[in-house]
C-alpha cells in the first residue's frame, strides 16, 4: 500500500470515529443540558460521516476521484 493511501485511510477513519463521537457524546451533552448549539449537534455526525466514507472511498485508486466523492456526498444529502 502506498503511503499516500495510508494517509488518505487515516484520514477518513478520523472523521467516521469523530463522526461517532459526535453522536455518541456531544449530542448526548447538548440535549441533557439543554444547550442551543444553533443546531450543530444535529449536522456535525452526519457532516463527519460523510467526509469519512467519501475520503475512505478514495484509498482504492480511480480514474475519476473527484466525481466519486461527489455522488457520495450528493446521495448522502439526498439521504
Amino acid at each position: 500500500m502506498k503511503p499516500e493511501n495510508i494517509k488518505i485511510g487515516v484520514i477518513g477513519l478520523f472523521a467516521v470515529v469523530s463522526g461517532f463521537l459526535c453522536k455518541a457524546f456531544y449530542r448526548n451533552y447538548i440535549n441533557i443540558n439543554k444547550i442551543d448549539d444553533y443546531g450543530v449537534a444535529g449536522f456535525l455526525p452526519s457532516y463527519f460521516y460523510v467526509v469519512g466514507f467519501s475520503v475512505l472511498l478514495l484509498i482504492r485508486p480511480t480514474k475519476i476521484p473527484k466525481t466519486i466523492v461527489l455522488i457520495v456526498t450528493a446521495a448522502s444529502i439526498l439521504f
